[in-house]
């Protein structure tokens, strides 16, 4: 596991590891941590299982065929009122039907935050950014 951050400051936080799920685990604890130095532990609980479901797609669904884990990436900006959190991989977007008891992870996300946008495009990756409307006691002391 190789959990080095990309880049980090006090109002961008990110990570890249390979898309795995020990990755997954060890990049929720580590945004989690990030979220409540940031003054936002109000809504770290939301923030972390909307993020983990979509790693938890990565780590499951992008590289299957491949031989070993391919990389991801997780990024959270905290600008004033605004958080958002993109989840990236470098992985092929696989259509599937629907499935009993599985693929409520995006529908998850959606429940839990302002807005979900998912962006695929060939066999580049794939890109999950979730947004965050926060009210003025989230963020005045944050930024």
């Amino acid at each position: 596991m190789n959990t080095n951050p990309t880049h980090a400051t006090a109002s961008r936080w990110s990570y890249e590891d390979d898309a795995t799920a020990d990755a997954a685990g060890a990049l929720r604890r580590r945004l989690s941590s990030w979220l409540e130095s940031r003054a936002l532990k109000a809504i770290s609980v939301d923030v972390v299982l909307a993020a983990y479901e979509a790693m938890a797609n990565s780590v499951e669904h992008a590289f299957v065929g491949r031989s070993g884990p391919g990389r991801m990436s997780l990024t959270a900006v905290h600008d004033g009122p605004v958080l958002v959190v993109t989840i990236a991989d470098t992985g092929t977007w696989l259509e599937h039907g629907p499935t009993p008891n599985r693929g409520r992870g995006l529908r998850l996300a959606e429940a839990i935050s302002d807005s979900v946008d998912v962006h695929h495009d060939g066999g580049t990756g794939t890109l999950v950014t979730l947004t965050w409307n926060l009210p003025a006691d989230h963020y005045a002391s944050g930024t």
